[in-house]
């Protein structure tokens, strides 16, 4: 499962393996004077295939001597890196 959660001073975006949800801060419905998050207008998102993609690029490696992934090991280190720089 893959699932990253970025919060921000105004609101919280979550986004993973079929999770994605907005919030956004606003005045809380249970306390005066406090802030809350509240669901926000999250976008819909069409299907990509991205994983069965990614099964499909892997079986052709395993199949064609010398083909190259779409996506190598380094290209995923520098994502991971980019990620925690965040």
């Amino acid at each position: 499962m893959f699932e990253i959660e970025l919060s921000f001073e105004r609101g919280r975006i979550r986004v993973g393996n079929g999770v994605l949800s907005f919030e956004e801060s606003g005045a809380s419905p249970f306390y005066s004077d406090y802030r809350s998050l509240l669901p926000a207008d999250t976008p819909v998102i069409k299907r990509t295939g991205y994983f069965a993609g990614m099964i499909a690029d892997a079986v052709r490696c395993c199949r064609e001597p010398g083909y190259q992934p779409v996506s190598n090991a380094s290209a995923s280190l520098e994502v991971m890196r980019f990620i925690r720089s965040v």
